[in-house]
């Protein structure tokens, strides 16, 4: 329901200001305010992660692991109600050889940007890696800082996105399932919208487009050239 003040999710978790401890915003990629800038060694290295990743991964390493994400949504959608109860969810992240503060950035963001009772938990889904930071138990061990909320399985071979995928669903004890990029960031408020329909009619598909991730050579940027939108799929 749209209303004339902020909507009852708005707050839930409640989002830090760029510029308040932790988030200064100097370099930092805060707010999508701050873009990173380069040394000249750091450019020397760009050339080599654009082929080795296809994207910007010396920016990335630099960005804080806890930023507050730039916020594009339409000013209409800070002013929606949703049902005060929704179900849980388990979002599942599926990946292979995927660099290191993407993925966990990506995580970071779900766990401070979801209303806490309705992330049920966090599951990594490693489809076969060979890079050494994945088989070595470095994610295994910085996760533990979750306490349990955040959990990953590791395929013994690679099995491809949509196996892989339905395997991270059978380790999922989450009311919904959540499927996520693994390279991304959420934006404040983005799961009850998303969860609201399914809670209606577990009979709908719900499905979240049009974010643009853009990793610049020398920043690292998020943009959105349309806005966002949802679409509702009846199964």
């Amino acid at each position: 329901m749209l209303t004339s003040r902020p909507g009852n999710y708005e707050a839930r978790p409640e989002i830090p200001e760029v510029g308040s401890p932790g988030h200064d915003g100097t370099n930092t990629g805060e707010g999508g305010l701050s873009p990173i800038r380069l040394t000249s060694d750091d450019q020397r290295k760009v050339q080599a992660a654009l082929g080795l990743w296809g994207f910007n991964m010396v920016a990335s390493d630099k960005v804080n692991m806890d930023r507050v994400p730039a916020d594009l949504r339409m000013e209409e959608c800070k002013r929606w109600d949703y049902p005060d109860k929704l179900p849980a969810v388990s979002v599942i992240l599926v990946f292979h050889n995927e660099g290191f503060s993407t993925l966990l950035r990506t995580v970071h963001s779900i766990v401070n940007y979801s209303p806490p009772e309705m992330l049920h938990e966090v599951v990594m889904l490693d489809d076969g890696s060979t890079r050494e930071y994945i088989t070595n138990g470095t994610i295994d061990r910085y996760i533990e800082r979750w306490d349990g909320l955040v959990k990953i399985f590791h395929n013994e071979k690679r099995e491809g996105l949509i196996r892989a995928r339905t395997i991270g669903g059978k380790h999922s004890t989450g009311s919904v399932l959540v499927y996520l990029d693994a390279h991304c960031e959420v934006e404040p408020n983005w799961l009850p919208p998303l969860v609201t329909p399914i809670a209606k009619n577990y009979k709908v598909s719900s499905i979240f487009q049009n974010i643009r991730f853009m990793i610049a050579t020398v920043g690292f940027h998020c943009t959105n050239d349309r806005r966002d939108r949802w679409k509702y799929l009846r199964l």
